[in-house]
């Protein structure tokens, strides 16, 4: 499985920073069979790999999976203090 993990980090306020996390699958058609397959591959791969959901050494606040027409994301948000990246 082709999976890509991209992390963007910001400061929102002295001392705290907003993680955001997107982990994206290979690409496939929505509203597909093959879409369908994707997306339980997708999940089973996030719950066997959770450490890629990280925000730095947080766990996520958020988190929101969906196909954004190419391939399924899983984009995971968390505020964390600075001492904890």
């Amino acid at each position: 499985m082709a999976i890509q993990r991209q992390v963007k980090k910001a400061a929102i306020s002295p001392g705290r920073i907003r993680f955001r996390v997107l982990v994206t699958g290979e690409e496939c058609r929505p509203h597909t069979h093959e879409a369908r397959v994707h997306q339980h591959l997708f999940l089973q791969w996030l719950a066997d790999n959770q450490a890629m959901l990280e925000c730095g050494y947080s766990i996520f606040d958020r988190l929101v999976i969906s196909h954004n027409g190419t391939c399924w994301q899983a984009e995971a948000e968390a505020e964390v203090d600075e001492e904890h990246v």
